[in-house]
């Protein structure tokens, strides 16, 4: 399975099923399911199915990886990182095999909706401050 690095705190919100939108300077052409490894890490949190992808209309610069039917396994599975920065791995994993970990209550949901909301207004603002 093909699986997309992820800064943290994002890659929680995504296999949580609060973040459904990844932003990329890049387009992808790769559409299915997809793991989800949060970076820094050393392991595959979750999955999800990425289904499109398009230049942002909100976020200058970026492209919308569009995501669906995350879920967050209920123990990460670990694998030997290579050398170097990365952005996708084949891992020898299937997500049919792995238990889930249970969905947020709608209380939790808010909190890290919130908590997510604000942590993409701050990776923004940087951006546009790094920007020339």
């Amino acid at each position: 399975m093909k699986c997309l690095f992820v800064r943290p705190p994002f890659a929680g919100y995504i296999v949580d099923g609060v973040k459904f939108i990844e932003y990329r300077t890049r387009r992808t052409l790769l559409r299915g399911k997809i793991g989800i490894i949060e970076s820094g890490s050393g392991t595959v949190i979750g999955d999800a199915i990425l289904w499109s992808c398009d230049l942002s209309g909100k976020h200058e610069g970026f492209y919308s990886w569009y995501l669906t039917n995350a879920r967050r396994y209920a123990r990460p599975i670990p694998f030997k990182h290579k050398k170097g920065a990365m952005v996708w791995i084949n891992l020898d994993i299937d997500p049919e095999q792995q238990a889930i970990a249970p969905h947020l209550n709608i209380k939790e949901l808010i909190e890290s909706f919130n908590a997510y909301e604000k942590d993409l207004d701050a990776f923004f603002a940087e951006r546009r401050k790094v920007k020339p």
